[in-house]
């Protein structure tokens, strides 16, 4: 089978979970013997200056192309003009691409920068294509479903929040520029000390590029100006546009039933229906490492709590460490040992004795933190569509607690292998808190629980990339059996995907 992914493109032009599945599963499905390529948005040229697809390297051996001049790369940050993200490119360029490259099927990753016409090519030359949702970029413009005032947007079509939420955001020409100037590091990404000479350092380019993570910071007075000037309307057209793609898709797969139930939610609330199924996320560093530390409740008699990933509200990060402080004059027998960027952190107003900070992480530290580890806890407050790091943790037979708004609570057997916690579940993050310090025995019986889960392997992406064939055969079956305005392909003469340059 001939497999594209589309997705946002290596490190340093992309990064995080979604990056680590797609270029995971795609390597898998070569290794089974799978031809497969990749497509990402590419760099913006001069205005004006026409829209092709190119080659751009190769990722692991894997042929990677490139559509450039593609619409604005979000970064997480909001869409500040609507009208840029909905541009309208040429159909014929991208049934010809197709045409060329013949895949059998398209899955995408992430509606970033993606083309519709992309799609409506798809559906001229009779390809399926499915979409896993790793974000709600295309219902939110933030991607996470988090308001301005740090609360859950439970109403997407209200544009007049999401004017709000989007204000701050950056201009499209500063998204093309952080582009371009990305694609200048993934090019002296060999050369580390001319890449500091030509940036000035570290800082120069987190004023370039940004912080990912970055939160609202919107009080009453800065609201009630901006509605001054009611832009809703357009926020209204975006979310029909993106709404039109959604529709185009297969199938769309979900991480978890939290991703399932918020697009199921979504297409009711706009009186449609579609394809939704559930495969649970993985990547190929997931081993079954649950025998390979010696684990321990407790730590010189203190609980060893590990909170990974970004310090914000968003996250509930803050919360955390509000909870602990109140706690702290009925248990001291915990150490929370914080690992993730700290740099906008003033780490000087936190005790030291119960609060450290470890700062950036990888793959290849996590023997040492899951060895000094009781229990990883995840009290994000917006909807997580998965969490690696709680897949992470799970596989080196770490108890996980976590907020029910987090997708990887399909996973965890309640009060058997964690505790899940919030607002879906019968208690709070305190008394979770209370239940560890007070008996954190407990935590053993969670650890020999999941020491004894017989289904672990269907963790593992030697199984997942099964799943997601399944996926992809009923898909390509649907459209054997004939959809309505489909048209057959005829294909040129056979090429190499690589001969696009």
């Amino acid at each position: 089978m001939r497999i594209l992914h589309y997705f946002l493109g290596p490190q340093p032009l992309h990064g995080g979970g979604l990056l680590k599945y797609a270029h995971d599963l795609a390597v898998e499905q070569r290794n089974q013997g799978h031809e497969v390529f990749l497509l990402m948005p590419g760099y913006h040229g001069f205005p004006g200056s026409r829209t092709r697809v190119a080659f751009f390297d190769h990722l692991d051996g894997l042929p990677v192309h490139q559509i450039v001049n593609p619409n604005p790369v979000s970064i997480g940050l909001g869409i500040r003009e609507p009208r840029a993200f909905m541009c309208e490119f040429n159909k014929k360029l991208f049934v010809d691409y197709l045409s060329l490259a013949r895949p059998d099927i398209i899955h995408v990753h992430s509606l970033i920068g993606l083309p519709k016409e992309l799609l409506v090519a798809a559906k001229v030359v009779n390809i399926p294509v499915v979409f896993t949702a790793h974000d709600y970029f295309g219902i939110c413009p933030t991607v996470n479903l988090w308001r301005y005032d740090n609360k859950i947007c439970n109403n997407p079509l209200d544009f007049r929040t999401c004017q709000v939420c989007n204000e701050r955001a950056p201009r499209a020409s500063y998204l093309k520029l952080v582009r371009n100037w990305a694609y200048v590091k993934y090019g002296l990404r060999r050369t580390p000390k001319i890449l500091k000479a030509l940036t000035g350092g570290a800082k120069f380019a987190r004023q370039i590029l940004g912080r990912s993570g970055k939160e609202h910071s919107t009080n009453a007075d800065i609201v009630n100006e901006m509605v001054k000037c009611d832009h809703s309307g357009h926020y209204a057209i975006l979310s029909d546009y993106y709404f039109s793609i959604l529709k185009m898709f297969d199938t769309i797969i979900c991480g978890s039933s939290v991703s399932l139930e918020t697009y199921e939610s979504y297409f009711a609330m706009r009186k449609e229906k579609a394809n939704i199924t559930v495969v649970p996320l993985t990547h190929m560093e997931i081993r079954d490492n649950r025998t390979r530390i010696d684990y321990r409740p407790l730590f010189d008699g203190r609980v060893h709590f590990a909170y990974m990933g970004y310090l914000n509200n968003i996250k509930g990060f803050f919360r955390l460490i509000e909870t602990f402080e109140n706690l702290k004059a009925l248990y001291d027998n915990w150490q929370l040992h914080i690992y993730g960027d700290y740099s906008g952190i003033n780490t000087s107003v936190y005790d030291r004795e119960h609060y450290f900070f470890h700062g950036k992480y990888s793959y290849k530290d996590l023997d040492g933190i899951f060895s000094n580890s009781s229990t990883l806890i995840v009290p994000s407050d917006c909807r997580e569509t998965y969490s690696f790091v709680a897949l992470e943790a799970f596989s080196y037979g770490i108890p996980v607690l976590l907020s029910s708004t987090v997708g990887f609570k399909d996973r965890i057997v309640n009060k058997k292998t964690g505790i899940v916690f919030g607002r879906d579940s019968e208690c709070d993050l305190r008394d979770v808190l209370i239940r560890v310090l007070s008996e954190p025995q407990t935590l053993v019986k969670f650890h020999e629980n999941i020491l004894a889960d017989k289904e672990f392997d269907d963790l593992l992406m030697s199984k997942h990339w099964g799943k997601m064939q399944q996926v992809y055969q009923e898909a390509l079956e649907s459209i054997t059996n004939g959809k309505e305005g489909m048209v057959a392909c005829v294909y040129p003469s056979p090429k190499s995907s690589t001969e696009l340059s």
